[in-house]
């Protein structure tokens, strides 16, 4: 047969109907990039990411940063080294997440999904620390009388009876000496160890969605949409991290101990520690919930 009547025939097939049909199925099947609706989907996933890891990078650690100076014994220099291992997480990640995400190989929906399980690693690492100390002060409470031992009171007041009643009268109840709080710090350090790498990985999820999620939002988004989509992206982080302040400040109010039937700190005490783990707990599981859907999608 002559060359050209086969080069039209294969023209005449490529321009077919139903070549196109097959073409249009085969993208629709292996890309996430089919159709606008896809596309929305998409941006609305990563629009839910940002809002739940702000819930944890900004609404949680911040809060609850002065309980745990109670609940760990932290000494101002500890607090600081706790903020900035943060800090350090997010310096390491980020060229580690912009590196591969500049590479073809590596989908950025899976490095994002990474940096969800990071979250979920530091936040249970630090939340569950709650069902393996023991409660702040127990050395130090008393069942008759609460919690006592913990004021430099002069000798003429030291008598165990007297002293729980001028401590009731006058308000001394839950003050701390030096020598106390030193005793417990020591033995805290192997949990304080714990929690510094947990915020540690805290930091290693934290900038994913604003270097590989921004470059991504710029791949999928529709025609001249991209500056909206990436200031939406930017705002539900901001009202994640907002609400995250809300909701656990609200956590805080309730006891620590909320599980045990013996409270060692009364809720009218200074020394008051609300529930910070249970944000790191809730928050991180919905963070890790969101990393295995982003998983399953991409694979399937």
């Amino acid at each position: 047969m002559p060359s050209y009547f086969v080069k039209q025939i294969e023209s005449n097939l490529e321009n077919s109907p139903s070549s196109r049909s097959f073409e249009k199925f085969s993208l629709s099947k292996f890309s996430i990039f089919d159709s606008k609706s896809n596309r929305t989907f998409t941006f609305i996933t990563l629009c839910i990411c940002s809002f739940f890891s702000n819930l944890i990078i900004t609404g949680s650690s911040t809060v609850v940063l002065s309980t745990l100076e109670k609940e760990f014994f932290l000494t101002s220099f500890e607090s600081g080294f706790f903020l900035a291992l943060f800090e350090l997480g997010g310096f390491v990640s980020s060229p580690f997440f912009g590196f591969f995400g500049s590479l073809k190989k590596f989908k950025k929906l899976h490095l994002i999904s990474l940096s969800l399980f990071f979250l979920l690693i530091g936040s249970y690492l630090i939340g569950f620390l709650i069902f393996f100390k023991q409660p702040a002060l127990k050395n130090f409470y008393n069942t008759t009388y609460g919690l006592t031992n913990l004021c430099s009171l002069p000798e003429y007041l030291n008598d165990s009876v007297f002293s729980a009643g001028i401590e009731e009268h006058l308000g001394f109840s839950g003050c701390l000496n030096t020598n106390v709080a030193r005793e417990e710090s020591k033995n805290n350090i192997n949990y304080k160890l714990i929690l510094y790498v947990g915020h540690f990985f805290i930091g290693l999820g934290s900038v994913a969605i604003y270097t590989v999620g921004i470059a991504y939002v710029e791949e999928i988004a529709l025609e001249n949409k991209s500056p909206l989509w990436q200031g939406i992206l930017y705002g539900t982080g901001s009202i994640g991290g907002g609400i995250g302040f809300l909701i656990s400040g609200q956590f805080l109010t309730v006891n620590s101990r909320f599980f045990s039937t013996t409270n060692y700190i009364q809720e009218n005490s200074i020394n008051w520690i609300g529930a910070w783990w249970l944000p790191y707990l809730i928050y991180g599981t919905i963070c890790g919930i969101l990393a295995v859907l982003i998983t399953i999608k991409m694979i399937t």
